[in-house]
């Protein structure tokens, strides 16, 4: 199976692509990329024989073996995002060295 996910940017054939699809297909035995171009130079919708892999505009998809394509970019994945931290104001009854806290100088 190949190293290639689907969001990737890939080389395919000289041409600039997005994969959409990666896994095995009924129109052929092995693995198989499925693309969206950045350009209108493909030969479908991602659907092949009546079944759709995957979306993307007409003449924008094109399937291709996984040797064939060249990973350019691989998104980086999205930082998780935690919650900034929970600062309270101490009790009004603090007291620091024996002295009350106060906000006052």
């Amino acid at each position: 199976m190949s190293d290639f996910r689907v969001g990737d940017h890939v080389d395919a054939n000289g041409l600039h692509a997005v994969v959409r699809f990666v896994g095995e297909t009924s129109f052929a035995l092995g693995e198989w990329l499925g693309v969206e171009l950045d350009v209108p130079e493909g030969k479908n919708n991602g659907t092949i024989q009546g079944r759709r892999y995957f979306d993307c505009e007409d003449r924008y998809g094109i399937f291709l073996r996984p040797s064939i394509a060249r990973l350019m970019e691989r998104p980086a994945a999205a930082p998780v995002r935690r919650p900034p931290p929970i600062i309270s104001p101490p009790p009004a009854n603090t007291r620091i060295g024996g002295r009350p806290l106060s906000l006052r100088v």
